[in-house]
């Protein structure tokens, strides 16, 4: 006979909460936010990176359709910021970057 060692019911009770309280925990925390503070633009890409660009260097914004392509800030010296698009209200976004005469396409 298997006398094997057997958990009780509650373990299971709560390793399962736990696990959901992580998971979205990471999710609210772990958002793609950006933040427009006097004359630059910070993208906030999770809880330790972010990303400081002037707006004056930025020449438009590219929103690529889909949740599974990046959109991308293209700079006057042509060069590509990658970010993603899935958190942000592209209506405010497009209300804001029009104070600064940026496009966004």
């Amino acid at each position: 006979m298997n006398k094997g060692i057997r958990r009780h019911f509650q373990v299971y009770i709560f390793h399962g909460l736990l696990t959901a309280l992580l998971f979205t925990r990471y999710l609210t925390v772990h958002k793609y936010y950006i933040e427009i503070v006097e004359s630059s633009i910070i993208i906030h890409q999770d809880f330790f990176r972010s990303k400081s660009i002037s707006a004056s260097d930025i020449e438009k914004i590219e929103i690529e359709p889909g949740p599974f392509k990046l959109s991308s800030i293209l700079l006057k010296d042509r060069t590509k910021i990658k970010f993603n698009d899935n958190y942000i209200d592209l209506k405010e976004l497009k209300e804001a970057m029009g104070n600064f005469n940026i496009s966004v396409s």
